[in-house]
Protein backbone atom coordinates (compact mmCIF):
# COMPACT_ATOMS: atom_id res chain seq x y z
CA UNK A 1 0.00 0.00 0.00
CA UNK A 2 2.96 2.64 0.86
CA UNK A 3 4.54 1.99 -2.13
CA UNK A 4 1.37 2.16 -4.34
CA UNK A 5 1.06 5.49 -2.43
CA UNK A 6 4.82 6.80 -2.86
CA UNK A 7 4.49 5.66 -6.45
CA UNK A 8 0.99 8.01 -7.00
CA UNK A 9 2.88 10.80 -5.27
CA UNK A 10 5.73 11.08 -7.84
CA UNK A 11 3.85 10.39 -11.07
CA UNK A 12 1.65 13.28 -9.39
CA UNK A 13 4.78 15.40 -8.81
CA UNK A 14 6.29 14.56 -12.39
CA UNK A 15 2.87 15.38 -13.66
CA UNK A 16 3.54 18.94 -12.36
CA UNK A 17 6.93 19.65 -13.09
CA UNK A 18 5.90 17.85 -16.48
CA UNK A 19 3.40 20.99 -16.64
CA UNK A 20 5.39 23.73 -15.29
CA UNK A 21 8.19 22.98 -17.76
CA UNK A 22 5.73 23.08 -20.80
CA UNK A 23 4.43 25.72 -20.05
CA UNK A 24 7.74 27.58 -19.43
CA UNK A 25 8.73 26.61 -22.92
CA UNK A 26 5.36 28.14 -24.33
CA UNK A 27 6.30 31.32 -22.56
CA UNK A 28 9.47 31.32 -23.50
CA UNK A 29 8.40 30.93 -27.13
CA UNK A 30 5.76 33.73 -26.81
CA UNK A 31 8.83 36.27 -25.61
CA UNK A 32 11.05 35.55 -28.79
CA UNK A 33 12.20 38.53 -30.27
CA UNK A 34 12.87 39.74 -33.38
CA UNK A 35 16.30 41.57 -34.69
CA UNK A 36 15.91 44.42 -36.36
CA UNK A 37 18.72 45.92 -38.59
CA UNK A 38 20.18 49.47 -39.22
CA UNK A 39 18.88 50.46 -42.69
CA UNK A 40 20.20 52.80 -45.59
CA UNK A 41 18.61 56.09 -44.59
CA UNK A 42 19.50 56.83 -41.31
CA UNK A 43 20.17 60.43 -40.66
CA UNK A 44 22.15 61.87 -37.87
CA UNK A 45 22.95 65.98 -37.54
CA UNK A 46 25.66 67.51 -34.99
CA UNK A 47 24.40 71.55 -34.13
CA UNK A 48 27.00 73.89 -32.74
CA UNK A 49 28.31 77.32 -32.47
CA UNK A 50 31.64 78.91 -32.72
CA UNK A 51 32.67 82.89 -32.25
CA UNK A 52 31.69 83.84 -35.64
CA UNK A 53 29.01 81.74 -37.06
CA UNK A 54 26.84 78.54 -36.14
CA UNK A 55 28.06 75.22 -37.52
CA UNK A 56 26.49 71.36 -38.65
CA UNK A 57 28.08 68.53 -39.44
CA UNK A 58 25.83 65.27 -41.00
CA UNK A 59 25.79 61.94 -41.54
CA UNK A 60 24.02 59.10 -42.99
CA UNK A 61 25.15 55.70 -41.69
CA UNK A 62 24.08 54.94 -38.24
CA UNK A 63 25.08 50.90 -37.90
CA UNK A 64 23.86 48.42 -35.33
CA UNK A 65 20.68 46.52 -34.09
CA UNK A 66 17.57 46.40 -32.11
CA UNK A 67 15.67 43.83 -30.35
CA UNK A 68 12.41 43.28 -29.43
CA UNK A 69 9.07 42.01 -29.94
CA UNK A 70 7.73 41.59 -33.07
CA UNK A 71 4.72 44.18 -32.74
CA UNK A 72 7.64 46.81 -30.78
CA UNK A 73 6.82 49.47 -30.42
CA UNK A 74 3.06 48.40 -30.05
CA UNK A 75 4.15 46.17 -27.21
CA UNK A 76 7.60 44.65 -25.36
CA UNK A 77 9.20 48.16 -24.89
CA UNK A 78 10.18 46.94 -21.60
CA UNK A 79 12.61 44.16 -22.88
CA UNK A 80 14.02 46.13 -25.91
CA UNK A 81 17.84 45.99 -26.61
CA UNK A 82 19.71 48.26 -29.15
CA UNK A 83 23.39 49.15 -29.38
CA UNK A 84 24.08 51.52 -32.73
CA UNK A 85 27.31 53.01 -34.10
CA UNK A 86 28.19 56.05 -35.78
CA UNK A 87 31.85 56.07 -37.76
CA UNK A 88 33.30 59.85 -37.25
CA UNK A 89 34.65 59.82 -41.01
CA UNK A 90 31.51 59.79 -41.73
CA UNK A 91 30.37 63.39 -39.98
CA UNK A 92 30.73 66.07 -42.57
CA UNK A 93 30.66 69.89 -42.31
CA UNK A 94 30.88 72.36 -45.05
CA UNK A 95 34.41 72.58 -45.25
CA UNK A 96 37.02 69.93 -45.04
CA UNK A 97 39.20 71.65 -43.16
CA UNK A 98 36.25 72.00 -40.28
CA UNK A 99 36.04 68.15 -40.36
CA UNK A 100 40.06 68.09 -40.21
CA UNK A 101 39.91 70.16 -36.82
CA UNK A 102 36.91 68.51 -35.52
CA UNK A 103 38.67 65.21 -36.13
CA UNK A 104 41.70 65.86 -34.51
CA UNK A 105 40.14 67.19 -31.35
CA UNK A 106 38.03 63.85 -31.86
CA UNK A 107 40.73 61.89 -31.73
CA UNK A 108 39.46 59.62 -34.85
CA UNK A 109 42.78 57.63 -34.81
CA UNK A 110 42.14 56.28 -31.87
CA UNK A 111 38.51 56.81 -31.39
CA UNK A 112 37.04 55.69 -34.77
CA UNK A 113 33.68 55.69 -33.51
CA UNK A 114 30.85 56.94 -31.49
CA UNK A 115 28.96 53.84 -29.69
CA UNK A 116 25.55 53.71 -28.01
CA UNK A 117 24.07 50.98 -25.74
CA UNK A 118 20.12 51.66 -24.51
CA UNK A 119 19.94 50.78 -21.37
CA UNK A 120 15.76 51.11 -21.23
CA UNK A 121 12.76 52.80 -22.88
CA UNK A 122 10.46 55.06 -20.57
CA UNK A 123 7.32 55.13 -22.04
CA UNK A 124 5.58 58.62 -22.35
CA UNK A 125 2.83 58.80 -24.15
CA UNK A 126 1.24 57.85 -27.68
CA UNK A 127 -0.57 59.34 -30.69
CA UNK A 128 -1.65 56.91 -33.24
CA UNK A 129 1.25 55.20 -34.75
CA UNK A 130 3.86 57.54 -32.90
CA UNK A 131 4.89 55.83 -29.73
CA UNK A 132 6.77 58.35 -27.63
CA UNK A 133 9.82 57.15 -24.95
CA UNK A 134 12.32 58.42 -22.99
CA UNK A 135 15.61 56.50 -24.37
CA UNK A 136 18.43 56.23 -21.43
CA UNK A 137 21.49 54.87 -22.87
CA UNK A 138 25.48 54.48 -22.91
CA UNK A 139 27.27 57.01 -25.35
CA UNK A 140 30.67 56.50 -25.57
CA UNK A 141 32.56 59.26 -27.31
CA UNK A 142 36.34 59.35 -27.69
CA UNK A 143 36.56 56.70 -25.32
CA UNK A 144 34.70 58.02 -22.38
CA UNK A 145 31.28 56.85 -21.52
CA UNK A 146 28.30 59.04 -20.46
CA UNK A 147 24.79 57.79 -19.65
CA UNK A 148 22.23 60.29 -21.09
CA UNK A 149 18.32 60.64 -21.37
CA UNK A 150 16.90 61.39 -24.82
CA UNK A 151 13.11 61.73 -25.58
CA UNK A 152 12.91 59.63 -28.87
CA UNK A 153 9.64 58.97 -31.09
CA UNK A 154 9.30 55.09 -32.64
CA UNK A 155 6.81 54.95 -35.39
CA UNK A 156 6.71 52.04 -38.14
CA UNK A 157 7.05 53.28 -41.61
CA UNK A 158 6.74 51.72 -44.97
CA UNK A 159 8.23 47.97 -45.58
CA UNK A 160 8.18 46.59 -42.48
CA UNK A 161 10.63 49.63 -40.99
CA UNK A 162 10.78 51.06 -37.60
CA UNK A 163 12.06 55.08 -37.44
CA UNK A 164 13.67 56.07 -34.44
CA UNK A 165 14.07 59.91 -34.00
CA UNK A 166 15.21 62.28 -31.59
CA UNK A 167 17.10 65.04 -30.41
CA UNK A 168 19.47 65.69 -27.22
CA UNK A 169 21.92 68.21 -25.83
CA UNK A 170 25.01 67.72 -25.27
CA UNK A 171 29.06 69.00 -23.84
CA UNK A 172 31.98 68.09 -25.43
CA UNK A 173 33.68 68.52 -22.91
CA UNK A 174 31.67 65.94 -21.24
CA UNK A 175 33.30 63.02 -23.36
CA UNK A 176 37.03 64.51 -22.65
CA UNK A 177 36.48 66.40 -26.57
CA UNK A 178 38.28 70.08 -26.62
CA UNK A 179 36.05 72.67 -28.08
CA UNK A 180 38.41 73.02 -31.40
CA UNK A 181 39.74 76.16 -31.62
CA UNK A 182 41.10 76.50 -35.12
CA UNK A 183 45.56 76.77 -35.01
CA UNK A 184 45.38 78.81 -38.46
CA UNK A 185 42.75 81.13 -37.02
CA UNK A 186 45.32 82.06 -34.03
CA UNK A 187 42.88 81.36 -31.62
CA UNK A 188 40.72 83.56 -32.78
CA UNK A 189 38.32 81.52 -33.48
CA UNK A 190 36.00 79.59 -30.52
CA UNK A 191 34.19 76.95 -30.72
CA UNK A 192 31.28 76.33 -28.06
CA UNK A 193 31.14 73.60 -25.84
CA UNK A 194 27.55 72.99 -26.22
CA UNK A 195 26.34 70.79 -29.11
CA UNK A 196 22.81 69.20 -30.00
CA UNK A 197 22.61 65.79 -31.62
CA UNK A 198 19.90 65.17 -33.79
CA UNK A 199 19.21 61.03 -35.12
CA UNK A 200 16.64 59.44 -37.11
CA UNK A 201 17.83 55.60 -36.86
CA UNK A 202 15.77 53.70 -39.42
CA UNK A 203 15.78 49.34 -38.89
CA UNK A 204 14.09 46.82 -40.40
CA UNK A 205 13.48 42.76 -39.27
CA UNK A 206 16.24 40.87 -40.55
CA UNK A 207 16.23 39.17 -43.51
CA UNK A 208 15.84 35.19 -43.09
CA UNK A 209 19.07 33.16 -44.37
CA UNK A 210 18.62 31.66 -47.70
Amino acid sequence: MKNIIRTTRNLTLGGLLTGALALAWAGNLGAQTTTFEAQPGSKVKIEGTSSIHDWDMNGSIIGGKLEADAKFPEVGADKATASAVIPVRTLKSYAKKMDDVMQEAMAIATFPRIEYSLVSLKPKSNAGAKFEFDAVGALTVHGKTVTNTMPVTIEKVDGGKIKITGTTPLKMTDFGVPPPCPALAMGMIKTGDDIKVSIEWLVAPKAAAK
